[in-house]
């Protein structure tokens, strides 16, 4: 697992977000990153908002990525849980911050991966993403969304 601070330095070329579920990465380099959480039975994580202009960071060195969480444990009694996961996003011009909420029973994960995409770990493949934002451009919508599953 790759931390998200691994993106201090680097440029973001361009950003894929499939819904509320995987945003994708693509670097200057050509190397790829994705945020996303492998579903189970009895948890629900989901990319619940995001706060700032990707025009700040998309085409600039990043400059800050930090991760924070808050979260609530179940006390007695209490069977769910649940957690925020903030990640932040900063370069010279400004930030963003990907608010990402997780519920669960409180046996089962609420993360969200970030993660190295390779040939082994693409939950987004044969998927079009439904926004996608490179350096100068606006948010283009997909025309084709992902199928119910």
């Amino acid at each position: 697992m790759q931390e998200f601070s691994d993106l201090l330095g680097q440029t973001i070329k361009e950003i894929q977000v499939f819904g509320d579920k995987v945003v994708r990465f693509i670097l200057s380099d050509g190397s790829k990153y994705l945020m996303y959480h492998d579903q189970e039975c009895c948890e629900n994580v989901y990319l619940e908002d995001v706060c700032g202009d990707w025009a700040d960071v998309v085409g600039r060195p990043i400059t800050m990525a930090e991760e924070v969480q808050d979260a609530e444990r179940p006390g007695i009694g209490d069977p769910y849980s649940w957690l925020w996961t903030f990640y932040k996003l900063g370069t010279n011009k400004g930030s963003v911050t990907l608010r990402w909420y997780g519920t669960s029973n409180g046996y089962y994960s609420e993360y969200c991966r970030f993660t190295v995409e390779d040939e082994w770990n693409s939950p987004c493949e044969g998927e079009r993403p439904t926004e996608t934002y490179t350096a100068g451009d606006k948010w283009r919508r997909s025309t084709t969304h992902r199928s119910a599953s």
